[in-house]
C-alpha cells in the first residue's frame, strides 16, 4: 500500500506539541490515515474517520493504532496545527523522488480545499494534492 518511502519522508514533518496526557494517537497513524482516506475520495474529516473506522483491517498490518482510529476532531485540531510550509516541501520532496522513479512518465495531479479545514479568523485551510503516475 505505502510505501517506507512515503514514511521516511513524512516522518520528517512535526506533529503537533504535545500539551497533555490526552495524546492517544500516533502522528504518523493519523497522516497516513488521512492521505488513504484522501485519495479513496473522502472531502471532510467526518468522512475521512469513517471510511478509517470501515477499513481499519486494512491499516492494522502496518500501522500501530493503539486506541483505534482518531475521531473526526481529532483529525481537525491535527492538520490545524501542522506547519504547511513544512508539509509542503516535504510533500515535493516526496513527488521527485515519485517522478524519478517513474522515469519522467505523466504524473497526474488533483488539488483541492478540504471543507471546514479552516480555523476562525484564518485563511488557511487543508489543500490536499492527489498525484497519479498514469503508466504505473
Amino acid at each position: 500500500m505505502l510505501t517506507a518511502d512515503f514514511l521516511n519522508h513524512f516522518s520528517k514533518l512535526e506533529g503537533p506539541p504535545v500539551t497533555n496526557h490526552n495524546t492517544r494517537h500516533k502522528f504518523i497513524d493519523i497522516l497516513v490515515l488521512a492521505f488513504v482516506a484522501n485519495l479513496c475520495g473522502c472531502d471532510d474529516w467526518e468522512e475521512v474517520a469513517a471510511f478509517c473506522k470501515i477499513k481499519i483491517a486494512l491499516f492494522k498490518p502496518f500501522l500501530e493504532l493503539p486506541h483505534g482510529v482518531p475521531s473526526h476532531d481529532t483529525f481537525s485540531r491535527v492538520f490545524s496545527m501542522i506547519d504547511t510550509y513544512h508539509f509542503e516541501e516535504i510533500f515535493v520532496e516526496w513527488m521527485k523522488g515519485i517522478f524519478v522513479k517513474s522515469k519522467g512518465e505523466i504524473i497526474a495531479l488533483d488539488g483541492k480545499t478540504i471543507r471546514v479545514s479552516r480555523v476562525k479568523g484564518s485563511h488557511k485551510g487543508i489543500h490536499i494534492v492527489s498525484a497519479w503516475a498514469c503508466k504505473n
